[in-house]
């Protein structure tokens, strides 16, 4: 387990050395400068998208596989307190066995040290009584070489010996009895006092037992107790990458939006310079220009639209319409489709939106398989959803939302069979609209 642990954090640890390639702060301008001619900066700054979208998506798996990482830790972590709570209960118990334990063993001690006083005691009244059986045998004996004879011609003493003779025999009936009795309890003292020792023993050897377990337990916990410390050392790590990841994808996505708005500049200078081609008139609201559609890098059918002014500045799009919620209808200038639903909206960052129709085109639910290797934000999302995307909308007719004349133009992306198609339209009123991903 501990080699384990040791090889997962040393991969880590080359891991998070080879991120900062990853992310590197390289703007597509320093890659592709102004001073480019400007279709080879236009063709440069596609490549460096690309590139940008690639690390986006290796950040993006990154980010994924410490998910999977967390949640696998946190699975551990759960199971290992479980078992840590677990292995304390049951030492918890065992304490209190061993406490029972120790406590039946001073009560068997108390009761057999009780025995052993009481032998004690016993053996000392025995002794007592064998001295004065022996002091009485002796006596008993000395009479019983007194002839008849001898008694007759002592009548002062006869009356003495008669009652002493009387009171041996009696004693030393007594005597025998009381010797039978101190026997048979001595004999019962030793059997309980061999009884008690085993008892004790038995509970000694229990109560060691359960000790051993006890102190078996408590080195499990310990193993636990650091598995559990290194699994939250590896889960905070984790979190600290996940952190930094998110911030690096922060920056990236800043710097592949600034890219965005910097090919769209470029595509919109080859606008003005002609090198889209000549445009045809169209008219605000009636002429139709292209179809939505999902080329390029897109996942999913929809309209990417953007607004400029004279000066080549973005504006916010949503200003020019009527929008409810998310719903975009006429405004200042006519919506470019009927039933238009912002799926993103205008931003700091995004300067642009996205929308899908809900009234004409393609609205029977049905999608279509997403190709891998498009770009890499395609692919992100192909992990994330699958590579089934919808086809709302697709086909419909995409109007011009005001007067001018509409030029188009393509880009390549990872896949020059699937290249990025959209329109232009110089605006009578100076303004420009941008249309991107038209079938």
């Amino acid at each position: 387990m501990k080699k384990i642990l040791i090889v997962f954090t040393i991969l880590m640890l080359a891991l998070s050395l080879l991120l900062p390639s990853l992310t590197r702060d390289i703007k597509a301008s320093d890659a592709c400068p102004e001073s480019m001619p400007i279709q080879e900066r236009y063709l440069c700054l596609q490549k460096e998208l690309e590139k940008l979208e690639k690390s986006q998506g290796s950040l993006q798996k990154r980010l994924k596989n410490e998910d999977y990482q967390q949640l696998t830790l946190k699975e551990k972590l759960t199971y290992i307190n479980a078992q840590v709570e677990q292995t304390e209960r049951v030492i918890s118990t065992l304490h209190m066995e061993i406490t029972a334990q120790d406590l039946e063993i001073n009560i068997l001690s108390k009761e057999i040290q009780e025995k052993e006083d009481n032998l004690s005691i016993l053996q000392q009244e025995i002794n007592t009584l064998e001295e004065t059986v022996n002091k009485r045998v002796t006596e008993s004996y000395k009479y019983s070489y007194v002839g008849m004879l001898e008694l007759i011609m002592d009548v002062k003493n006869i009356d003495t010996v008669l009652r002493k003779t009387k009171y041996l025999i009696e004693t030393r009936a007594k005597d025998k009895s009381s010797l039978e009795e101190f026997g048979a309890k001595v004999l019962t003292l030793e059997e309980e006092e061999i009884i008690l020792a085993q008892q004790k023993v038995e509970l000694q050897k229990k109560r060691n037992d359960i000790e051993s377990e006890k102190q078996k337990l408590v080195e499990e916990k310990a193993i636990l107790d650091e598995q559990k410390a290194e699994k939250d050392r590896l889960l905070a790590e984790s979190l600290r990458r996940e952190k930094e990841y998110k911030a690096q994808l922060d920056t990236l996505s800043k710097i592949i939006l600034e890219t965005d708005n910097i090919i769209s500049d470029v595509a919109y200078q080859l606008f003005l310079q002609g090198k889209l081609g000549n445009g045809a008139p169209v008219v605000g609201g009636e002429s139709i220009i292209g179809r939505q559609g999902h080329t390029g890098c897109s996942y999913g059918s929809h309209l990417h639209f953007e607004i400029r002014d004279p000066n080549g500045i973005r504006l916010n799009p949503e200003n020019f319409f009527t929008v409810n919620g998310r719903y975009l209808s006429s405004g200042i200038y006519p919506a470019p489709y009927s039933g238009a639903y912002i799926t993103q909206p205008f931003s700091s960052h995004k300067t642009a939106i996205d929308m899908v129709t809900f009234s004409v085109g393609n609205q029977d639910g049905s999608g279509y398989t997403v190709q891998t290797g498009i770009c890499d934000i395609v692919d992100y999302y192909i992990r994330l959803y699958g590579n089934q995307a919808n086809l709302r909308g697709e086909g419909a007719n995409i109007k011009a939302v005001a007067s001018g004349r509409v030029y188009y133009g393509v880009y390549t992306t990872k896949m020059p069979s699937n290249p990025t198609k959209y329109a232009f339209v110089k605006h009578n009123d100076g303004r420009t609209s941008f249309y991107l991903h038209i079938q």
